[in-house]
């Protein structure tokens, strides 16, 4: 019989187990610690290509023996990815926030160097480069075939090339472009009208690619202010839809009526 690691987490817990050199992640008391359903998120995770799991016996603390749904920290990884703010309750929001930027940190630090396994007891160190780069490099190639092909390259020689402490060689057209970095490359644009802007200005870019390539933007695990969630996956290839929509729709009132708009 398998013996679980329960490992304290703002609140909640993570229990896991080492086998075969691998994490393995008791999955439902995260789903739903996160006020998700756990029969939708069970099936998400069987047809995606990108996910390890399996099956696992253990004993409760009723003495009897449960069969729990496992799956590899890297999976558990890309999912916490997949999932958007404004799929869980206000409530949860902090804490997914939280799964998604401390939770692969907190398990590898207590299997690998031997430290507090909580991080309310200690604060958890970044890993290493190197770890960073392989986790990187790991769950881009899993995302092959669900990512634009053009931007998961561009994305893959960043985390190389910063791996290296190189400058990047990307062809210019497949540099990855993000709204919020269009939108700080305007001049005048304060931080608090570059959020504003963000969502609106990033349904128009989405809205204006559809009509042009006849399908939505693919999605991608991507930073937005602080947290990580699925966004739109473009490339500098775009920049002239990103262009077209900011000279139709904002330039004639950037320095106006469209922040008292926003604002009102």
């Amino acid at each position: 019989m398998t013996t679980l690691v329960q490992i304290p987490f703002h609140g909640t817990r993570i229990e896991a187990h080492l086998a075969e050199d691998d994490l393995h992640v008791v999955f439902r008391p995260i789903v739903e610690s996160l006020g998700l359903e756990w029969s939708s998120q069970l099936r998400r995770i069987k047809r995606s290509p990108w996910a390890s799991y399996g099956h696992m016996n253990t004993t409760g603390s009723d003495g009897k023996n449960y069969d729990m749904v496992t799956v590899s920290r890297r999976t558990l990884t890309m999912w916490l990815a997949t999932i958007q703010a404004s799929r869980v309750n206000p409530d949860s929001q902090e804490l997914l926030a939280a799964f998604q930027n401390e939770s692969a940190d907190v398990l590898d630090q207590h299997w690998h160097k031997g430290a507090p396994a909580s991080v309310e007891s200690a604060p958890v160190p970044a890993l290493t480069l190197s770890q960073k780069t392989r986790d990187q490099i790991e769950l881009l190639g899993m995302a092959r075939g669900l990512v634009d092909k053009n931007w998961l390259e561009g994305k893959a020689r960043i985390v190389l090339a910063r791996a290296l402490d190189e400058a990047p060689e990307i062809p210019d057209a497949q540099v990855p472009l993000y709204v919020e970095s269009y939108l700080n490359e305007k001049p005048g644009l304060t931080a608090v009208q570059t959020k504003a802007l963000r969502s609106p200005f990033g349904r128009k870019v989405s809205a204006a690619y559809k009509a042009h390539h006849g399908r939505v933007p693919q999605k991608s695990p991507g930073e937005v202010g602080s947290r990580i969630r699925e966004i739109n996956a473009y490339i500098e290839a775009d920049r002239w839809l990103f262009d077209q929509v900011w000279n139709d729709d904002y330039e004639a009132v950037f320095g106006a009526t469209l922040f008292q708009a926003l604002s009102a």
